[in-house]
């Protein structure tokens, strides 16, 4: 009855939790990821003091319909349970101490409206199936977000204080394992007929990482950024300018069309540079300013 830990991780055979576990008052984090969990009881309402709850890479389909009555939770982790769907999620506007939710790479297609009176500071959400996305709290500090189209997913511009943001546009099969191919390319097709919006960045922003993201959001005038990652995004050229002088990493991965990146000399205060996959990069202009202590990596073949 004192018990305030319960791990299972990759507990593979464990398929159910005894209802029993209801009666554990003094249970503050229950961890079953990467086990055989298919669901969870309902009598979890019950654990009024239980603050994280972590089912990533499990079978869950649906939250049990008494989610809300965890009234401490301040960390919900399902990444990447890819069956898990939205059922019973409107129960999470209830737990107003929640600050962390992931529910990337899941079968989520929509999030409830009264998530916008959380106070979240760390969300992840995605699937191919994520529909219109409610207006997210302004409280986030760190937000990630996969999806095939972002016109139906809030401006990261309306959270002021933002300062890790994460865009994944899914675009191959490789991204959605377990769906069918005709379902997958009937989404895909329509997504890529429907004009994707021009992202403003917040102005605290310091990280910033992007895969197969076109327009590109206007990045010349992020003085508080540090990091850019820019992956399989479809850009013949990155023009680096004064206002990434701040910039201490930057990363470039199967960039397959970019040709080059004029203005790497700007970046004063870089420390790391990797280059990965640029078929069409033919030439780098600027790297005499790469001293001691700035690790580059010039992969390009």
């Amino acid at each position: 009855m004192n018990l305030t830990c319960i791990t299972l991780r990759e507990c593979v055979r464990i398929k159910e939790l005894p209802s029993s576990i209801g009666e554990l008052k003094m249970l503050v984090e229950l961890d079953v990821s990467n086990s055989g969990i298919v669901e969870l009881p309902d009598l979890i309402g019950n654990l009024k003091k239980l603050m994280v709850l972590r089912i990533s890479r499990t079978k869950m389909k649906e939250f049990p319909h008494t989610i809300g009555g965890l009234e401490m939770l301040e960390v919900l982790d399902g990444y990447k349970s890819w069956d898990l769907t939205d059922k019973n999620l409107e129960g999470i506007g209830k737990l107003f101490h929640l600050k962390t939710l992931n529910l990337a790479f899941t079968s989520v297609s929509r999030l409830p409206p009264e998530i916008s009176r959380l106070h979240l500071q760390k969300l992840e959400v995605g699937s191919i199936d994520l529909q219109q996305v409610p207006p997210l709290p302004s409280s986030l500090k760190f937000l990630a977000v996969q999806a095939m189209d972002f016109s139906l997913v809030p401006h990261p511009s309306s959270i002021p204080d933002l300062e890790h943001l994460e865009l994944y546009r899914f675009s191959n099969l490789r991204s959605r394992y377990h769906s069918t191919r005709r379902d997958y390319d009937s989404k895909l097709k329509a997504a890529l007929m429907r004009e994707q919006p021009f992202y403003q960045l917040p102005s605290h922003l310091s990280h910033l990482k992007l895969k197969s993201i076109s327009p590109l959001p206007q990045i010349s005038n992020s003085l508080n950024l540090r990091v850019l990652h820019l992956i399989e995004c479809p850009i013949s050229h990155l023009p680096v300018t004064p206002g990434l002088m701040h910039l201490r990493e930057l990363n470039i991965k199967r960039c397959e069309s970019l040709e080059e990146i004029p203005g790497l000399s700007l970046l004063r205060s870089l420390e790391h540079l990797e280059l990965r996959g640029l078929n069409r990069l033919v030439e780098i202009q600027g790297t005499m300013f790469l001293v001691i202590g700035v690790s580059a990596y010039l992969l390009t073949w």
